[in-house]
């Protein structure tokens, strides 16, 4: 297929269709403080743009699946895409809180299309050896999404101000959609049959591997996503330090995502997935008593802190990707519905620890340490859940 001649372009592409819902979701972190000023709110309050994203997410993205795998990639495809580019011109212009709120829903129930689709397409054009290849690195992008989008949320926000960040949504969105409209042929099959959803979503949810698989996804970006919603505030109000250190921590953290992430690639052809996967598990276990153990001896210290999550984030750049891509693999056939599902339901366990992560942080990172011990050992349990299913097959 034409799609497919250029096969790192293909990539790039679909990387870039997948993984603009979560560097939205997290692009508007750093503008927490300037928003909180703007609305009169406390930044505790300001995470609700955090969860508004992950319930458009929850909602959106099973039925982008089930439209995709009856009426086909392109029109989804498109229909989300041009929500998401109105929404954020829209965000841009809004003078109400409830109406930012709303925006930020749509914003995600549009884009999200992308992530179920972009997945779905390399399903339906490649073999499968050469497609696991492709989700390998477009489940890098995705994971790596949310990590790199504060350092251009908080250059951005610093020379501009928070409305630039959804004109930067805005503008990826129309480059995005430009090229599909331009270059994006129709994959689904065209013999395959009409699903029957309630028939698919049982065979996924009944599946101890596909929910472990998943939970692995939602508890692996846990740890990450209990220090977002007040890691402006922490850098800026606590350790001392303005935008231009928080965003260069953020990039070593950055770094720290990807080396696991391309370390994962390594680890699963030599160990095999699930071995991955177990192996990565206990590696956050370590992490954590490492933080703690540095916390208690060190307190407050920006340095520090980064150093030993960045540790954690290697970890997690292992699960994500490896994690996304085994929720896939489960029932080929299944491929849009379950992209649309997994995610769905990883994000949302995942911003489950953006709400309490906001809600219990006091100035410390007690309330984050023991948040972080909940993701990791559920992570723990969604490993074993998925060697249970594993030998039940």
């Amino acid at each position: 297929m034409a799609l497919t001649q250029n096969r790192w372009g293909f990539i790039l592409f679909m990387s870039a269709m997948c993984s603009l819902s979560p560097f939205a979701m997290s692009f508007i972190i750093p503008a927490f403080p300037s928003l909180a000023v703007e609305f009169g709110k406390p930044v505790a309050d300001i995470q609700f743009l955090i969860s508004a994203f992950l319930i458009g997410l929850g909602v959106a993205q099973p039925i982008h699946g089930m439209l995709a795998d009856r009426i086909g990639r392109r029109p989804v495809l498109l229909m989300g895409f041009v929500i998401f580019v109105i929404a954020s011109f829209a965000s841009v212009l809004t003078t109400s809180w409830t109406a930012l709120i709303i925006c930020r829903f749509l914003q995600a129930a549009g884009v999200s299309a992308g992530t179920v689709i972009s997945r779905a397409i390399v399903n339906d054009i490649q073999p499968r050896e050469e497609a696991a290849v492709s989700l390998s690195y477009i489940s890098i992008a995705m994971g790596l999404g949310p990590i790199i989008a504060p350092i251009f949320g908080g250059l951005l926000d610093e020379a501009y101000g928070w409305r630039s960040i959804f004109m930067g949504c805005a503008a990826s969105g129309l480059i995005i959609l430009t090229m599909a409209v331009l270059r994006l042929p129709e994959t689904r099959p065209v013999q395959k049959e009409p699903r029957r959803v309630g028939r698919d979503y049982k065979r996924l949810l009944t599946s101890p591997a596909f929910i472990g698989y998943t939970l692995m996804f939602g508890f692996g970006q846990g740890v990450f996503f209990s220090f977002l919603p007040f890691a402006p505030d922490y850098f800026e109000n606590v350790l001392g330090h303005g935008t231009a250190f928080f965003v260069l921590c953020w990039i070593l953290l950055s770094l720290a995502f990807m080396s696991g992430s391309l370390l994962g690639t390594k680890l699963t052809r030599r160990l095999g997935m699930d071995k991955s996967l177990f192996y990565a598990a206990l590696w956050l276990v370590m992490t954590l008593a490492i933080m703690i153990i540095v916390y208690s001896v060190i307190g407050d210290n920006a340095f520090a802190f980064t150093a030993t999550l960045m540790l954690a984030m290697i970890g997690t750049g292992l699960i994500c990707p490896i994690s996304l891509a085994g929720s896939i693999s489960i029932d080929p056939k299944l491929a849009a519905t379950a992209a649309g599902l997994s995610s769905s339901i990883g994000l949302m366990l995942g911003g489950v620890f953006t709400v309490i992560g906001g809600s219990v942080y006091d100035k410390t990172l007690w309330p984050f340490f023991a948040l972080a011990a909940m993701a990791i050992f559920g992570n723990m349990f969604a490993v074993w859940l998925t060697q249970v299913g594993r030998q039940g097959s």
